[in-house]
This record gives C-alpha cells, sequence and structure tokens, in this order.
C-alpha cells in the first residue's frame, strides 16, 4: 500500500508548506535568530522537503526529462550547480565556524593564561581578560 502523502493530490500541497517553512526559518537562522524551535523546523522540515521532493521526481520523472534535455534546461542545471560550488567555496573560508544550538557552551570557552598572570577568557568572538 502506498502512503497517501507521496501520491499526487497530497504531495504538491505538502512541499508548498515544508518550502514556506524552510523558507522562513532559514531567513531567521541567517540572520541569527536561533532557537531550539526555529533549528528543529528547520532541521526536521528539510528531511521531509528532500522525501517529498524525492517522491515528487519519480512521480514526475517523463515530464521532467525533456525539460533537463532541452538547451535551456541544462543551462538552468548548469548554473545551479556553479551557484552551489561558488557558495560552498565561500562557505569554507566562513570564519564563524561550525554553527552550535542555543549558542556558546561552556566547552567552546577558551582559558588561556599569559605572563602576567592575567587570565583570557575567548569564546571566538570576543576576549574577556581578568586581572
Amino acid at each position: 500500500m502506498k502512503f497517501a502523502i507521496f501520491q499526487r493530490p497530497y504531495l504538491s500541497p505538502f512541499i508548498t508548506a515544508a518550502f514556506a517553512v524552510l523558507a522562513i526559518t532559514g531567513v531567521l537562522l541567517f540572520f541569527h535568530v536561533k532557537n531550539g524551535v526555529i533549528v528543529t523546523l528547520h532541521e526536521w522540515f528539510g528531511w521531509a522537503f528532500i522525501a517529498a521532493g524525492i517522491a515528487h521526481l519519480f512521480l514526475n520523472l517523463k515530464l521532467l526529462l525533456p525539460c533537463l534535455t532541452s538547451r535551456q534546461g541544462r543551462s538552468a542545471l548548469i548554473a545551479a550547480l556553479c551557484l552551489a560550488f561558488i557558495l560552498g567555496l565561500i562557505g569554507l573560508n566562513h570564519k564563524g565556524g561550525p554553527h552550535r544550538r542555543g549558542g556558546h557552551t561552556q566547552d567552546s570557552v577558551t582559558i588561556s593564561q599569559d605572563n602576567q598572570g592575567s587570565r583570557a577568557y575567548e569564546n571566538g568572538h570576543s576576549r574577556f581578560r581578568t586581572h
């Protein structure tokens, strides 16, 4: 028996709703508005979007293949892959390090001591000194 969600009448509205959730939470994450709800929604709707997208591809494969074999389709596919590659390279140069849930934890703080006995607490974004 097929899952009802993977049939055309349910799949398109589900993909639309998942895209809306991903778009909203993605914009919030881009502007560093992070909390457990936003991150959790973004991650789990991302997985649901992938599953629904794969099902959508299989259901519409006969319609999709002629689009991808056309000159415009190949150009659009190459442009999207180039953009993903370039943005990936930019991401490799990102100085912020991996994003952590809930902000900085105690584990991410580095403590160092200089010759005069003052300590510096560094959490990746700022540095605090004590004397």
